[in-house]
């Protein structure tokens, strides 16, 4: 049976291999950050905080197909699946409160 853990760091590799360059070459410029200019509109953070809901999403059908496929314990995936869920309900309701703050502007 495949480590997930092995599956996951070669297709890191391999990824990372393919152009689209490292880290530092795909973040943003300095002056482009929400932390270094103090202030973010809610508008803003809503739609960061729906992106980072759709990774969840991706993160989460990962766990689901490595438990399906049998690649890692049932036990530490379930876990991890249910973290997942958590999250992405946390972020909705960061998404909710971020949309009435917008509301509440206009």
């Amino acid at each position: 049976m495949p480590d997930l853990f092995a599956l996951v760091r070669d297709g890191v590799r391999v990824r990372e291999g393919v152009g689209f360059g490292t880290p530092a070459q795909r973040a943003p410029p300095r002056s482009q950050t929400l932390a270094d200019s103090g202030f973010a509109h809610p508008a803003d953070k809503a739609a960061r905080f729906l992106v980072a809901k759709g990774e969840v999403g991706e993160c989460d059908a990962c766990l689901e197909m490595a438990t399906i496929l049998k690649l890692g314990c049932p036990d530490p995936l379930a876990s991890l699946r249910l973290s997942a869920d958590r999250i992405a309900a946390m972020l909705t309701g960061l998404v909710r409160l971020e949309r009435r703050r917008v509301e509440q502007r206009a």
